[in-house]
């Protein structure tokens, strides 16, 4: 089943939840499809004669700014003041040109993969990090294998955009997003240093956006993002990038979800790449597992599918460093049974034919023709 819904609507918290409650909980419920559901009156819907005239609506508008803009103002002074002492701190347009960082088109590439959870969880709970911190420097040590074999890493760390949920302080649906900047540390080869430098740097980022409310955040994302739409027209987002990419966890039901009988294995998904974000990554929650969905352009990202085993490859290379023992299979699906290994192909190396045996032909028995006996002439 593939669901399509436009993100002015729904951010990834909101889809998740629909997405919900469009599938049964049980076998042997059945419910009508995602477009036929009744969600009810809309939060806050209003009938024709209670809508705000343009004097109301103009004065809703002052009074919310009066509240919004200060909170921006001094928002973007906490986030510059540590980035001019700390290299840890991530800046709109610090972030270097990167080969993600170009014009797309219209082709697409999709590349999905499922971890448990628990393989995380263990991750973080022995560098006393959170599963999202987990998840960018899974994302970070791939996207720095992906840059190495290309030849493109650049001297200058990553910096990705992450959505931060603000569903947890209003029951509404819609929108509920802000945003903030982390430091990806793929300058650095040691992944544990890389994990403690991304830690540090989310740390710093969240603890101001949650100093703000609600409406500041909300704000205060949207001017996070803003510098990216001037620089789009102009085309100067190829050179001086706000940020590289766009990075989204986000969480999905912990209970099994069927659809009339069948039982939800997996989810993915599947986000949206732009002019000058040729790439994205999004984790999905579902059950006990993360399912990490890359998708890119095709022409712009090239060998996509490679993603995969350098998430592999930088989920091992945490274990390692943190002295965690890995699975004999690099990524065990908890929901559907692991590939067996590929069968190694041994080289051939070329040898001599031995020369056939010729073995002489038999001579073939020849019949020979006897000779009819000489008739005997009477002589007179």
């Amino acid at each position: 089943t593939y669901i399509k819904i436009h993100h002015a609507l729904v951010d990834g918290v909101s889809g998740a939840r629909m997405m919900a409650s469009a599938l049964a909980q049980t076998a042997q419920e059945q419910k009508p499809p995602l477009w036929a559901q009744s969600y009810g009156r809309a939060p806050g819907a209003r009938s024709a004669k209670a809508a705000p005239g343009l004097v109301e609506q103009f004065q809703s508008a002052v009074l919310a700014g009066r509240q919004i803009l200060p909170g921006i103002a001094s928002g973007l002074w906490d986030v510059v003041r540590p980035a001019t002492t700390q290299d840890w701190a991530a800046l709109p347009f610090q972030a270097p040109p990167t080969p993600f960082n170009v014009e797309i088109s219209g082709s697409r590439r999709f590349a999905s993969q499922s971890y448990p959870i628990a393989r995380l969880k263990a991750i973080g709970q022995a560098a006393s990090a959170t599963i999202n911190d987990v998840t960018l420097a899974i994302c970070a040590g791939a996207l720095r294998e992906y840059l190495l074999v290309q030849n493109k890493l650049p001297a200058k760390p990553l910096v990705a955009m992450v959505p931060v949920s603000l569903h947890g302080e209003t029951s509404e649906g819609g929108n509920q997003v802000s945003l903030l900047l982390a430091n990806l540390a793929t300058h650095m080869a040691d992944p544990r240093k890389r994990l403690q430098r991304i830690v540090q740097s989310t740390a710093q980022a969240k603890q101001r956006l949650m100093e703000m409310p609600r409406l500041q955040k909300m704000a205060y994302g949207m001017s996070s993002i803003s510098p990216l739409g001037p620089g789009m027209v102009t085309g100067t987002a190829k050179k001086y990038p706000p940020f590289n990419l766009v990075i989204s966890n986000v969480p999905g039901p912990k209970e099994s979800l069927y659809l009339n009988g069948a039982h939800l294995d997996e989810v993915y998904p599947v986000s949206i790449p732009t002019h000058y974000l040729a790439l994205n990554i999004t984790i999905s929650g579902y059950r006990d597992t993360l399912g990490f969905g890359y998708i890119a352009c095709r022409r712009s990202v090239p060998a996509l599918q490679r993603m995969l085993d350098y998430t592999d490859n930088a989920i091992c290379a945490l274990e390692s460093a943190l002295g965690l023992p890995s699975p004999s299979v690099s990524h065990p699906l908890t929901s559907t049974a692991a590939k067996p290994p590929a069968k190694k192909r041994v080289a051939k190396t070329e040898t001599k034919k031995p020369a056939p045996v010729v073995r002489a032909a038999k001579p073939r028995a020849t019949t020979v023709a006897k000779k009819a006996p000489a008739k005997k002439v009477a002589k007179s």
